[in-house]
């Protein structure tokens, strides 16, 4: 777990914890990992899911992406060029 710009985030693979795993999250606590490959930025609930997607391997028809957080905001970028998929404010 780590403490980022006033929140809690919780920081995993996502093989084992998940957005969908049963642990005491407070609220607005920011639930990040990759394991599905697959590009998710969303409030479930009392958190914020993020998944970057995969540089190598995307799935579900999904292009090759990668993620920067600054400010409060997580910017989905293509791999290829740089360019904005999506973005995100929490």
């Amino acid at each position: 777990q780590l403490f980022v710009d006033g929140r809690n985030w919780f920081v995993t693979h996502g093989h084992l914890y998940d957005e969908h795993t049963d642990l005491p999250y407070r609220e607005d606590t920011v639930v990040l990992h990759g394991h599905t490959h697959v590009k998710a930025m969303q409030r479930l609930g009392k958190i914020w899911y993020v998944n970057p997607g995969s540089v190598s391997l995307p799935k579900d028809g999904d292009i090759r992406s990668y993620m920067v957080y600054e400010d409060g905001v997580f910017t989905a970028k293509d791999v290829k060029d740089g360019s904005v998929l999506m973005t995100f404010n929490l």
